[in-house]
């Protein structure tokens, strides 16, 4: 199986070109920039990476693509890509939590992971995960918007309860707990997308909701336009 693999929630763009062999998800290809311009870099990344691998559109056998939490205007571009590109040849496409994206990189650390994502106002998108060091990463929480001071509050109780002492803090987000994260795992990446589409591919039994049409953005909180035109309106009826 190939999987064409894409993160774009982040100040980076990702996509990777992924090959499962025996169960193991293998990197063949990835390229990650940092980028104010998504729209312009992703499709030129995705051309390049399968005329340098020899492979064309008809070659992938599942797209994935991290759906959120993040930027939204980076969010909606990934998932439209991949809409696209899936909808040409039908091909089965997987969403995944680009936390998912960012925890799949430290499968080779024993810790807690909390990957941590800026939602501003001193708030971040988050969610807990342990890694067992042999290449199991679990998820404790499901995602969710943290103001920061409890985040840290509920990572050491997780700590304190787990027994474990090395907790990583992926993301842009600043986190006083965690230990040194090496700057190529700061952020999503699309063979960390891949590895997680992969195991939830895996996962579920009914693969019918696996479709482009089915693919939609996963957004924790509404967008600033959203917030500011429910605080003008409550502000003209009071």
């Amino acid at each position: 199986m190939k999987i064409l693999a894409l993160d774009t929630t982040a100040k980076t763009a990702s996509a990777a070109l992924v090959e499962v062999k025996k169960d193991v998800p293998e990197l063949i290809a990835e390229y990650s920039m940092k980028t104010s311009g998504h729209s312009t870099t992703l499709l030129p990344m995705i051309k390049s990476i399968l005329k340098n691998t020899g492979n064309t559109a008809a070659d992938i056998d599942l797209y994935a693509v991290s759906t959120g939490p993040g930027s939204f205007t980076g969010i909606r571009i990934g998932v439209s890509a991949v809409k696209g590109l899936a909808f040409v040849h039908d091909t089965p496409c997987v969403g995944v939590s680009s936390l998912d994206a960012l925890a799949m990189g430290f499968g080779a650390l024993r810790g807690i992971i909390v990957p941590a994502v800026d939602a501003r106002r001193n708030t971040a998108y988050s969610a807990v995960y342990t890694s067992d060091g042999a290449g199991t990463v679990t998820r404790l929480t499901p995602d969710g918007q943290w103001d920061m001071a409890d985040l840290e509050a509920n990572v050491k109780k997780f700590a304190e309860d787990l027994g474990v002492t090395d907790i990583y803090v992926p993301g842009d987000a600043v986190c006083t707990l965690s230990k040194p994260v090496p700057a190529q795992l700061k952020f999503p990446t699309g063979f960390g997308t891949a590895i997680a589409a992969y195991n939830k591919w895996k996962e579920t039994e009914d693969k019918s909701g696996f479709t482009h049409a089915a693919l939609a953005p996963v957004y924790l909180k509404k967008s600033q336009a959203e917030r500011e035109r429910e605080e003008s309106l409550a502000a003209k009826n009071n």
